[in-house]
């Protein structure tokens, strides 16, 4: 079964690859980007369902309809494209984020940030504003998608307990104050992650009574999720904690302790302190971890100097910059490219 996962999970379709490609195209800049935007074939867009956020083809809001439900089923289960371009959108229906391989980042309303690992599982409710960012070959996400139209029916066992799963789903049916989402580590447990792979071939296979095995496996899932996990969070961090660590998100290429603690306020001392807290790790080391997170990304999908690269991720040396990579990662930028970077091979 793990073989024919792997296969399945990994293997490029003409969706992904239209995405990539279109990744690749905007890393050239502006007018390149536009160039290509205009040849594209609108019709294809439509007729595939494909996002392309600056030529308005996106939902804001997905509906219990085609091609998620097409088959009247109340489960489907299905791969996140990679490099789908990153857009807020929501459902009417529960969907379900799991991290396979790799990861990302799910953004969920205004201020939350989820950077998910590999064994990270999401749960979202109907209506809850959210954006999927996976752009990376290395990042297989599945996507479980459950009718809430019928869910109190088809899942009434996980609503006839006192869980933090069923108070979760007892809230978002009973319209009542409901957490944004629920939040699952599960470190790639075994049994989970069989559970939810098998759940994936069953829904591509549709072999006969598929239907009926979906919803055993969903259950099973959600028991193995209720027995052995209770290191899940609802709400994430506190506000004020959620602005700090999307800001050193985004400002990594030069801000600084000192910049960063005169823009919230705080002394640097509280800051340092702060900062280990939520990220276990020290604010020079969690930067640097930002900027070569950057680099890597650059190396793979640019064709900049890596003197241009060292400059864009905020490093002012190149020979401090060559150092720290070296010693991040044990081999130069020069031999991270040559390593990583291949030909784009058409596998569909």
């Amino acid at each position: 079964m793990e073989k024919d996962f792997a296969a399945l999970a990994h293997r490029w379709d003409a969706h992904e690859m239209f995405y990539k490609n279109l990744y690749a195209k905007k890393m050239e800049g502006p007018k390149a980007y536009q160039s290509y935007l205009n040849s594209l074939d609108k019709e294809y867009i439509r007729r595939e369902y494909l996002t392309v956020p600056e030529l308005g083809d996106v939902f804001d809001e997905f509906p219990e309809v085609e091609p998620i439900f097409s088959t009247g089923v109340d489960i489907a289960v299905w791969k996140h494209s990679r490099y789908t371009p990153t857009y807020f959108h929501s459902h009417t229906y529960f969907e379900i984020i799991c991290v396979v391989e790799g990861s990302c980042i799910n953004r969920v309303g205004d201020k939350t940030v989820l950077e998910m690992k590999a064994g990270d599982i999401c749960i979202l409710p109907d209506g809850v504003k959210h954006s999927i960012e996976a752009m990376a070959d290395e990042d297989i996400i599945l996507n479980i998608s459950l009718r809430k139209s019928t869910f109190h029916t088809a899942f009434y066992e996980v609503l006839s307990d006192d869980s933090i799963l069923a108070n979760f789903f007892r809230q978002c049916l009973q319209g009542t104050e409901r957490a944004p989402y629920l939040y699952f580590k599960t470190e790639t447990d075994s049994e989970v992650w069989h559970s939810i792979c098998r759940m994936y071939l069953e829904y591509y296979n549709h072999r006969k009574y598929y239907d009926k095995s979906l919803h055993f496996l969903m259950m099973y899932t959600f028991l193995l999720l209720i027995r052995n996990f209770d290191q899940y969070y609802v709400s994430g961090q506190n506000k004020q904690e959620l602005e700090l660590l999307t800001y050193l998100r985004k400002n990594f290429m030069d801000t600084t302790l000192s910049k960063t603690a005169v823009h919230f306020g705080y002394s640097e001392g509280y800051l340092s302190r702060l900062v280990v807290r939520l990220t276990g790790k020290n604010f020079t080391k969690l930067i640097q971890e930002y900027r070569l997170n950057a680099t890597c990304r650059l190396l793979k999908e640019s064709t900049l100097k890596i003197s241009e690269i060292s400059e864009v991720v905020g490093y002012r040396s190149l020979e401090h910059f060559n150092r720290q990579f070296r010693n991040m990662y044990n081999m130069t930028p020069s031999e991270y490219r040559s390593k990583n970077v291949q030909p784009p091979q058409r596998r569909f």
